[in-house]
């Protein structure tokens, strides 16, 4: 719902939904070196598929992996210590 996206993006956009600065980096990167000792450390990164239930039937082939009979997508974030989420 576009309604409900652009509420989100007013309320969130400025601190929640923005690419890390330069400062947030080296900030994130010197507390996980405190906290967990690991030099250069980002956050932790995981992935899912997302079934795609309208999926071109053109495209079906490019979507689907070994594993899955259905098309999907894969859905990727990085959040960090503080459990922002970055991407």
């Amino acid at each position: 719902c576009k309604e409900f996206d652009n509420a989100i993006s007013l309320i969130y956009k400025e601190e929640f939904l923005r690419l890390p600065t330069k400062q947030d980096l080296k900030s994130i990167c010197r507390l996980h070196k405190e906290v967990h000792g690991v030099d250069g450390y980002f956050g932790d990164l995981d992935c899912t598929h997302t079934y795609w239930k309208n999926c071109p039937k053109a495209w079906q082939g490019s979507y689907k992996n070994g594993k899955e009979e259905k098309p999907s997508i894969v859905l990727e974030g990085i959040s960090d210590y503080h459990t922002f989420f970055w991407h």
